[in-house]
Parts: C-alpha cells; sequence; structure tokens
C-alpha cells in the first residue's frame, strides 16, 4: 500500500476514496477479488462508513467495484474500462 497518509484537509471518505482507486490502479486490489470494505477501513485507520461512501462512489462513477446484497464488494473483471 502507498505509504503516503491522510492528506491536510482531506476528508476520510476523499482518502478511502484515494487510497481504493491508488490500489485498483496500482493493482494491489486486482480485478475479481472480494473487497473487504471492514478490513480495508482498518487498514487505512479510518471507521467503515467512510469507506462505504468511497466504495458506493466508485461504483457510481466507474463502475470498477460492485456492491453486492449482503454488503458484499469485488472489483470489477472488466475495470480497465472507466
Amino acid at each position: 500500500m502507498n505509504a503516503q497518509g491522510k492528506r491536510s484537509g482531506e476528508t476520510a471518505r476523499e482518502y478511502a476514496y484515494r487510497m481504493i482507486r491508488e490500489q485498483v490502479i496500482s493493482l494491489e486490489l486486482k480485478p475479481g477479488e472480494a473487497f473487504n470494505d471492514m478490513e480495508f477501513a482498518a487498514k487505512i485507520g479510518v471507521s467503515r462508513t467512510p469507506v462505504r461512501e468511497a466504495v458506493i462512489q466508485l461504483s457510481e462513477e466507474s463502475r470498477i467495484i460492485e456492491i453486492f446484497p449482503n454488503a458484499v464488494c469485488a472489483l470489477r473483471q472488466s475495470m480497465w474500462n472507466w
């Protein structure tokens, strides 16, 4: 994971969004891989809510993450179409 932490003035949701996006681009999060929002929140040091908000935003904007029933998320196989 990128060692860069939260930027000055950056909200927890913005930070989570940036970190998820950076990990997708760098392939630290791989296509088709399950995404556990609680584990990711703990890894970057924020609560689950900002991570969920970032996942929803990414899902709506670029469709790189699919949200399934029961709070399961996965990176799209064809995510490079965004």
